[in-house]
């Protein structure tokens, strides 16, 4: 088998960003909100040439293209609020807002056998909409902070225009929390837990080829969910004249881990 292959095609990502900061007159007390819109655009152009030689040394060729738009805008609304209530006490809190649209149209034509020529148009949407609150408090030789994050999630997928579908739509707290101790000035232990997720990307569900060679074809599953990580640290810090050292050992538990998975084809 043999395969000469070849990809171009122009991308354009526009970003444009809005901050404004209020600083209010006791220190540290801060009101931060932030505006972030981007808009992706690639364009691939593939061409595939395939031989096969069979026992009989007789060679098959297998020629088509491949022509993929994909259009993606992401936008992202924040607010952070920070308060320190003490001089040993700070209070924290805020709210997001991230919204994402993509389009994806594929062609694949085959000038030789055009029963093998497919459009595809694939479009995955996701809202998320997050809240958190955090609280700290330092004493004389310990310290803590304790947090917690409320997120809706709501994802649509539709393949060709809503012959093949899904939908999820779910609410996950996310909690965390941090302990420091210090033994000595120069001597350091902190025990930390915390609750985070890692959301699939758009080639991880996209249902259209990602690459192609005479034997793989990769491409993602739409059903594709988050996965979660539950993670324990004990760490230990020591100060040194110059610079500090650090150790730990941490426990990390993933629930529905994403991965890849390779069937014959």
């Amino acid at each position: 088998i043999f395969q000469r292959s070849q990809y171009d095609g122009p991308s354009k990502t526009g970003t444009y960003n809005l901050a404004y900061k209020h600083i209010f007159k006791k220190e540290g007390h801060t009101l931060d909100f932030e505006a972030n819109y981007s808009d992706s655009k690639r364009d691939q152009n593939a061409f595939f040439d395939t031989q096969t030689t069979n026992t009989a040394n007789s060679v098959n060729n297998v020629v088509y293209s491949d022509f993929i738009k994909d259009d993606q805008n992401l936008s992202t609304l924040n607010v952070d609020y920070v308060n320190p209530l003490n001089d040993k006490t700070t209070l924290e809190a805020g709210a997001e807002a991230r919204l994402t649209r993509t389009e994806n149209n594929y062609n694949r034509v085959n000038a030789e056998d055009p029963g093998q020529n497919q459009i595809s148009n694939y479009t995955y949407d996701t809202d998320i909409y997050s809240a958190y609150v955090t609280f700290g408090q330092k004493f004389k030789k310990f310290s803590y902070q304790l947090g917690a994050r409320f997120e809706s999630y709501n994802v649509t997928a539709n393949l060709n225009f809503g012959n093949v579908k899904f939908d999820d739509d779910y609410i996950t707290l996310y909690p965390s929390a941090y302990l420091t101790y210090n033994l000595t000035d120069k001597n350091t232990l902190q025990l930390s837990y915390s609750r985070r997720v890692d959301r699939p990307s758009l080639e991880q569900t996209k249902p259209i080829r990602e690459f192609s060679t005479p034997l793989v074809t990769s491409f993602g599953n739409q059903e594709l969910r988050p996965q979660f990580t539950n993670s324990v640290e004990l760490n230990y810090t020591k100060t040194l004249e110059k610079g500090s050292f650090t150790t730990g050992v941490f426990v990390r538990r993933t629930n529905d881990q994403i991965s890849r998975v390779i069937y014959p084809d």
